[in-house]
């Protein structure tokens, strides 16, 4: 078993460099109060090359009293491929500042130690920004925060849903929810969104169902349903995930879709058009998004203000599910 490698440190640079440690210190931090000969300077930053010197950044942010670390959180356990590229383009645009990104998955307002552990520059929240509860364990933090989702951008892509169910024909309404913990709080602001939507163009107050990412689960709570809501019926899910499993139970069932049970999903995740039947779902587009974010998040680095990313454009992307 291989042991920990020794870090290098500036007294190795020191000795390597013939000079005393506060001299490396001078160099390394391009102090603007000290004159250190050029040829020193050189013979310095060679040795500390040869030596593969880094500074070690906990140390140096004790003493400068500031970070260089972007925090990410992301709620959700799993990521799609366009928030996955969307962290990668910035960590890259912060890194041409001199920072490091770190990205925390599967947050939750419950993980107290991550706020303990952590003193980034910048937080990039990826909740609700309407979520009291999850916008105070971000706060914890005690930095600034730029937060990626709101009530608008939520209530679009809902009400497109149910425009779009309206569009094909009567039919009552069923809002599928998610059973993950974690995403209650989005959840619950869709389900209300549906029920608000209903209301104002005279329908039926819809049913709420529940629908599991088990096969067996999900296909016994659209059991439970079809007992209780005669087909037929539009179904319109928290994201398509809700979406897949609705529509593998219903298959299980026997039952027609779009036929006697329309589905629609949310997010138009890249296997979407894999699913049987491909399914009709809902796109959030804002083609700036990325670079809005990555100036927001250079500035605060850079000590400026928190910039607008602004907002995302519901579209429905039509297949053969509704």
């Amino acid at each position: 078993m291989r042991g920990e490698q020794r870090r290098t440190k500036s007294v190795d640079v020191a000795r390597e460099a013939g000079v005393s440690q506060a001299t490396v210190s001078y160099v390394l931090n391009n102090d603007p109060r000290q004159s250190i000969p050029e040829e020193t300077r050189v013979r310095v930053m060679e040795a500390a090359r040869k030596l593969g010197y880094q500074p070690y950044a906990p140390a140096r942010s004790l003493r400068s009293g500031k970070s260089k670390i972007v925090l990410v959180v992301w709620p959700m356990s799993v990521v799609e491929a366009a928030i996955s590229q969307m962290i990668e383009e910035l960590a890259a645009a912060v890194a041409k500042v001199g920072f490091s990104l770190v990205w925390q998955v599967g947050f939750s307002s419950e993980q107290e130690h991550l706020s303990a552990n952590l003193a980034p520059a910048v937080v990039v929240g990826m909740v609700d920004e309407n979520d009291a509860a999850a916008v105070a364990s971000l706060q914890r933090f005690h930095a600034p925060i730029i937060t990626l989702g709101n009530r608008d951008w939520i209530n679009a892509g809902t009400c497109a849903q149910v425009a779009y169910l309206l569009q094909q024909g009567p039919r009552p309404i069923v809002y599928a929810a998610t059973e993950k913990a974690q995403l209650q709080h989005l959840s619950r602001t869709r389900q209300e969104a549906v029920q608000q939507m209903c209301r104002e163009h005279g329908l039926p107050e819809p049913r709420i169902v529940t629908v599991s990412q088990t096969r067996e689960k999900a296909r016994q709570a659209l059991a439970d349903l079809l007992a209780v809501q005669s087909p037929p019926f539009a179904v319109c899910a928290y994201n398509d995930d809700v979406a897949f499993a609705t529509l593998a139970a219903l298959s299980d069932l026997n039952i027609a879709v779009p036929e006697t049970v329309s589905v629609i999903g949310h997010d138009n995740t890249m296997i979407a058009e894999l699913s049987i039947p491909p399914l009709t779902t809902i796109g959030l587009e804002n083609p700036n998004l990325t670079e809005h974010l990555i100036a927001s998040v250079v500035s605060v680095c850079q000590g400026g203000p928190v910039l607008e990313t602004g907002t995302l454009q519901a579209k429905v992307v039509v297949r053969a599910s509704a």
